[in-house]
């Protein structure tokens, strides 16, 4: 097998160009040429654009399945830790029951025994827990309103209610 011979550096006569016999290429053609090349251009950069439009859009999605999976995933953890904990105190309250029945020595009145206490402290429970929102809601409606008095006070020298004090006494009893 014979090796290659290595390139003309000179190009043949026949190639075309300046010293060619041949007709070089019009402009009109090098226009064609390049308004070819800006269209080829456009499309791969539309081909570009869409695969990158595809690709967020399939990042958006694979964000909202993972979502969607670990809210479902928190769903049945809380499902059964609610399951659980009605199990335990289910279990607490006829633990409670059996033993005073045990000590009463009448099954039954253990088990009375215990809902009356539960029912009692279920409802001093809810009875102070509501004296202590009622109260806590009070205090924070008060200072809100006294933080407003004083900043009338502050800007117009004195407030609703002594303004109210004065006109009650400026006018006279129409009774």
């Amino acid at each position: 097998m014979a090796p290659n011979p290595p390139p003309d550096p000179v190009p043949p006569a026949s190639a075309g160009g300046r010293f060619s016999d041949e007709p070089t290429a019009s402009p009109n053609d090098s226009w064609k040429e390049a308004i070819a090349s800006v269209i080829e251009r456009i499309g791969e950069i539309r081909e570009y654009a869409s695969y990158y439009v595809a690709a967020q859009t399939d990042s958006i999605k694979t964000k909202a399945t993972w979502i969607a999976i670990y809210i479902g995933l928190g769903v049945v953890a809380a499902v059964i830790a609610i399951a659980a904990l009605a199990t335990l105190g289910v279990l607490l309250i006829s633990g409670i029951a059996g033993g005073l029945g045990e000590l009463f020595g009448r099954a039954w009145l253990g088990h009375l025994v215990t809902a009356v206490g539960l029912l009692a402290l279920f409802g001093i429970g809810t009875w102070v827990g509501l004296k202590v929102l009622r109260s806590s809601l009070k205090r924070k409606l008060m200072a809100k309103y006294e933080q407003r008095h004083q900043e009338q006070r502050r800007r117009y020298g004195s407030d609703v209610g002594q303004r109210a004090a004065e006109r009650e006494h400026a006018q006279p009893d129409q009774a």
